[in-house]
């Protein structure tokens, strides 16, 4: 998947959350897990690490973890509401 943002964010938001615990997010449903809470209209966050993802400047450098909030997704695309790069 290639990486989207739709817009950058100074502030913080106020979301009422939900932790979902590990043991139910795993290597084998990670996506298909994040496209049913988008489905219904969730707000996914997690940390990535940017050491992966070609549009930061430590792109196969260093290993950094880093918040995210992923709005949508198409077939090619993760949508991030916002970031702080």
């Amino acid at each position: 998947l290639e990486f989207s943002y739709l817009c950058e964010f100074d502030q913080y938001f106020t979301l009422d959350t939900y932790k979902i615990p590990k043991e139910i997010i795993t290597k084998d449903n990670f996506v298909k897990n994040l496209k049913e809470y988008l489905k219904n209209q969730f707000l996914v966050m997690f940390n990535i690490d940017t050491y992966y993802i070609d549009i930061y400047p430590n792109y196969s450098k260093i290993h950094a973890q880093h918040e995210i909030i992923v709005y949508g997704y198409t077939d090619s695309y993760v949508i991030i509401l916002g970031d702080q790069k």
